[in-house]
């Protein structure tokens, strides 16, 4: 019956650890600002009824949730696949792209 925040969602294998353990009326709110994890969310969202995702920075938290909170996860590191791919500003490589660091 709590409401719990993934504000990092990324691939979604937390969120989906949280909602297993969940009870029917549990609530799961998850944050990300990455466009591949907020599809991922997205396509959660339509199939689980207790997960809400936001395509948002955790910033917005405040604005998105107004009911209690029982318990936020925080997963801060670079997942690979953000790293590995040039278009995404992380990996400079071959220089082809530069590096910006833009999260998107």
């Amino acid at each position: 019956d709590k409401v719990y925040v993934d504000c990092t969602f990324g691939s979604g294998s937390h969120s989906q650890q949280i909602l297993a353990k969940l009870t029917q009326h549990g609530r799961l709110i998850a944050f990300d600002v990455d466009s591949h994890a907020a599809e991922i969310g997205r396509r959660l969202e339509l199939a689980e009824p207790r997960f809400t995702m936001h395509k948002r920075s955790f910033s917005d938290l405040a604005a998105c949730v107004e009911e209690p909170i029982a318990g936020v996860l925080l997963d801060l590191g670079l997942s690979p696949h953000q790293a590995q791919d040039a278009t995404r500003g992380f990996c400079s490589g071959s220089g082809a792209n530069p590096l910006d660091l833009r999260m998107e």
